[in-house]
């Protein structure tokens, strides 16, 4: 490149006029600029401040409108309630009464035919709302509950986000037993308030469990659920492998106060029936031994034999009937 390219032709012009000659010109790199030039760049940093100036002034209403954007303190993303909104039900005189806010019409009608399919003999009372906003607890387990609990004339129902609680005067303890346990399985981590009675008696439970002792129940059903107790082969004994659980389960269930614990044995439908009771009932009963022998009073443990009758799973499939065959722990 020769030393005259990229150079700015000679100035032969006049300027404002002017015939002077032009100054000495001094180099900085390749570029040239005459004394003073400081001009130059001065003059284009001024757009430079000038933008910058605007930003910062526009940056307010930007900051504004995001502070606008925020809720006002003590205001929620969401008008429906922590809590959620509760199904009731409450029976009286040969009326099952249903309430409940659910979010749409297929929850109402799924709630509704399972108070039906479990209330026979009652007139059931449709108080149910459709809300798009309701926060309604699952549906499927009420009509699990009332089935549990036909015997309980006056039985009651209340299940928000928190708690289920049960009311009513159960005919016998198996009876009670069973409400409960329907209750503990269908809605697992709830705070199950137990005030069935026996007739002549007071509430089985008066003062709700702790959260601790909520947890250690729903621990327990869903180890079961995930590890069932295993027995020896064609047999009722339990098999060495599920020993170690079985006395864990004592020891958590043992530093709670609860008022009894059921020991539920249950089979698939292959057999007959008294064949499957008598197993499942054996089977519950080594459960119950091994458990009390790890430190839970015999007096709190009871065991029963469900045979097939109380089946979780499709009994067509090899699967179906391997979840059948299992033993529940519920503790109340």
């Amino acid at each position: 490149m020769s030393s005259s390219e990229g150079r700015p032709p000679a100035n032969t012009g006049s300027r404002t006029g002017s015939h002077e000659a032009e100054g000495p010109l001094t180099v900085t790199g390749r570029y040239r600029r005459r004394p003073g030039g400081w001009l130059i760049p001065a003059a284009l940093l001024i757009p430079l401040l000038l933008a910058l100036v605007g930003l910062w002034l526009g940056g307010a209403p930007s900051a504004k409108r995001h502070d606008d954007a925020r809720p006002a303190p003590g205001a929620t993303s969401s008008p429906v309630a922590a809590v959620g909104d509760p199904i009731t039900v409450t029976t009286e005189k040969k009326r099952r009464i249903v309430e409940a806010a659910v979010p749409d019409s297929a929850s109402k009608r799924a709630l509704l035919d399972g108070v039906r399919a479990a209330s026979d003999g009652y007139r059931v009372v449709d108080k149910v709302s459709v809300d798009d906003k309701a926060d309604t607890p699952p549906v499927a387990g009420i009509g699990t509950i009332l089935a549990a609990g036909r015997g309980i004339g006056d039985l009651g129902v209340v299940v928000d986000r928190g708690s289920l609680t049960l009311t009513g005067e159960a005919p016998d303890q198996q009876t009670g037993t069973d409400t409960v346990f329907a209750a503990g399985q269908s809605y697992p981590g709830v705070r199950l308030v137990d005030h069935l009675t026996l007739p002549g008696s007071r509430p089985v439970s008066t003062t709700p469990l702790s959260p601790e002792c909520e947890q250690v129940r729903s621990q327990v059903v869903e180890e079961l659920k995930a590890t069932p107790v295993k027995f020896r082969v064609n047999g009722s004994e339990v098999d060495p492998s599920s020993m170690q659980q079985l006395t864990t389960i004592s020891q958590k269930l043992g530093q709670c106060p609860f008022s009894h614990i059921e020991v539920a044995g249950h089979t698939d439908d292959t057999g007959s029936a008294e064949t499957n009771a008598t197993l499942s009932q054996r089977r519950a009963d080594s459960v119950r031994s091994v458990l009390v022998q790890a430190g839970l009073s015999s007096d709190l443990v009871s065991a029963k034999g469900y045979g097939s009758s109380h089946p979780v799973a499709d009994n067509t499939t090899p699967e179906g009937r391997a979840t059948n065959r299992r033993v529940d722990i519920n503790a109340s």
